[in-house]
C-alpha cells in the first residue's frame, strides 16, 4: 500500500465502507421513499443495526469490486491552508478502466483543457494497457491481476473489520434528497485487537455515517482522526489528531452505488516536512464499460475522434 493509500485511510478510518460520485443513473425497480418533514425516530435496536451493517458491507464488497469497471470523469479542486481557501491546483480527469484498475487521463488543468495532442497520446497508452488485458495468459497481464487481487483482498479485509474495530449505535432516522437515511455513530472499540495491517488504522478516527436501510448502501460518512496516526514510530511522518473526511456515494446502476464525493482536510509530517492536505474530489458520469474488450472498443473509437475533444466533458 503507497503512502497517499495510507494517509486516506488514516483519515477516512471507516470509509472502507465505501473509496468518491455519480448522478448517472439510479438503481432501478425500487419502491418510493417515504417523503416527510419528519421521519419516525423509533429507534433500531442493536441487533437491527448489527443486521444493517453486514448487509451494508456485503454490498460495498459488491460495489467496489464493480467501481473499476466504469469509465468516469473527476474533478478534483486542491486548496491552499489559507483563510480564503485559494485553489492552489484544478485538475478534471477520465478515469478508465484498464482490466487490472484503472488510468486517470487529463482532461482539464487550472481552468484550460489539455491539448489534443497530449489527449491522444493518453488514449493510446490506455489502448496499448488494454492490448495486454484482452489476454489473460500474457505474463504481464497475470502479474498486474495478481497485485490487483492483493489490493481487493487487502480493501475487503479492511472493510470487513469495521464491524469489530468500532461500537456502532444508532443515532436518528433522517431524510436526504427524499431518501430515508439512519444515522449511526462508530467510535473506537476497546476491545479491538490489532492485526499489524492497515485495518488498524481504523481505531485512529471517529466517524458517524448515513446508510440507506431499503438500499443497505453507505450514502455519507463524515470521519475525524482522534489520535495521532505514526508511520515508522513516528520517524517516516505522521497524521495529526483533527485531520477530517468527507465521502458521499450515490446509486450509479442497478444495485451498485459509487463515491460522488470525497473531501480530505487533513495536516501532518513527512519526515521532517509540515504537510496539509485540503482536497476535494467529485466524480460524476459514470459509463459501465466492463470487460477489457468493450474498454479496448471504447478507446478506439475515442482515438478516431480524440480531435474532437470537448473543453466541457
Amino acid at each position: 500500500m503507497n503512502r497517499r493509500t495510507q494517509l486516506a485511510l488514516a483519515a477516512t478510518a471507516c470509509a472502507a465502507l465505501c473509496l468518491a460520485l455519480s448522478h448517472s443513473t439510479a438503481a432501478g425497480n425500487r419502491a418510493p421513499f417515504v417523503r416527510s418533514a419528519a421521519p419516525d425516530q423509533t429507534p433500531l435496536t442493536d441487533e437491527q443495526v448489527h443486521d444493517l451493517m453486514v448487509r451494508t458491507i456485503a454490498n460495498q464488497h459488491r460495489d467496489d469490486a464493480a467501481l473499476d469497471s466504469f469509465d468516469r470523469i473527476e474533478h478534483r479542486v486542491s486548496r491552499a491552508n489559507d483563510s480564503g481557501g485559494t485553489v492552489r491546483d484544478e485538475r478534471t480527469f477520465r478515469v478508465v478502466p484498464t482490466g487490472s484498475g484503472t488510468l486517470r487521463i487529463l482532461l482539464r488543468q487550472n481552468g484550460s483543457p489539455v491539448p489534443a495532442a497530449l489527449y491522444q497520446r493518453q488514449l493510446r497508452d490506455w489502448e496499448n494497457i488494454l492490448q495486454v488485458a484482452v489476454h489473460p495468459d500474457d505474463p504481464r497481464e497475470i502479474s498486474v491481476l495478481a497485485k490487483q487481487q492483493k489490493k481487493r483482498k487487502e480493501r475487503a479485509r479492511f472493510v470487513d473489520r469495521v464491524l469489530t474495530a468500532f461500537r456502532i449505535t444508532w443515532v436518528s432516522r433522517e431524510i436526504r434528497d427524499g431518501r430515508t437515511l439512519e444515522k449511526l455513530q462508530l467510535d473506537p472499540n476497546p476491545n479491538y485487537q490489532p492485526h499489524d495491517d492497515p485495518s488498524d488504522l481504523l481505531t485512529h478516527a471517529r466517524a458517524t455515517v448515513w446508510v440507506d436501510p431499503e438500499a443497505a448502501q453507505l450514502a455519507s460518512v463524515d470521519a475525524t482522526v482522534i489520535r495521532a496516526v505514526n508511520f515508522g514510530g513516528g520517524v517516516l511522518g505522521k497524521i495529526y489528531r483533527g485531520g477530517t473526511f468527507h465521502m458521499e456515494q450515490a446509486p450509479v446502476a442497478p444495485d451498485i452505488w459509487e463515491p460522488s464525493l470525497y473531501q480530505y482536510d487533513i495536516s501532518g509530517r513527512k519526515f521532517l516536512f509540515s504537510f496539509t492536505m485540503h482536497e476535494a474530489t467529485s466524480t460524476t458520469h459514470y459509463n459501465f464499460l466492463g470487460e477489457p474488450q468493450k474498454a479496448l472498443e471504447v478507446a478506439k473509437d475515442d482515438l478516431a475522434h480524440c480531435c474532437h475533444l470537448s473543453a466541457d466533458p
